[in-house]
């Protein structure tokens, strides 16, 4: 038994998750579409922030955020009706999913 456990921790470790990626285990809801979407509008937030009086700067910040908004608001409402359905009968797991 001993030896066993040996090996297992030795060959395949137990990895720690970042803050970051236990941040984003939490919200299954959130694709990898979505993240890449999230990285994007910070980019280009940092960008108009930079120079704010840059206007297609701007208008493009706006887009990108009501695009992401609309992404990420569709995302959750599709995780929280496929939730209901799989737990219709299971009252308990439907409060947890909230």
């Amino acid at each position: 038994m001993d030896t066993s456990l040996y090996v297992v921790n030795n060959h395949a470790p137990v990895l720690k998750m970042s803050g970051k990626q236990h941040k984003i285990a939490l919200k299954p809801r959130l694709t990898k579409g979505i993240l890449q979407s999230i990285k994007t509008k910070n980019r280009t937030y940092k960008n108009v922030f930079k120079s704010r009086y840059n206007f297609k700067l701007t208008q493009r910040f706006k887009k990108c955020n009501n695009i992401f908004i609309h992404l990420k608001n569709k995302s959750k409402i599709n995780y929280c009706q496929k939730e209901f359905e799989q737990n219709k009968f299971n009252q308990y797991l439907i409060l947890e999913t909230n």
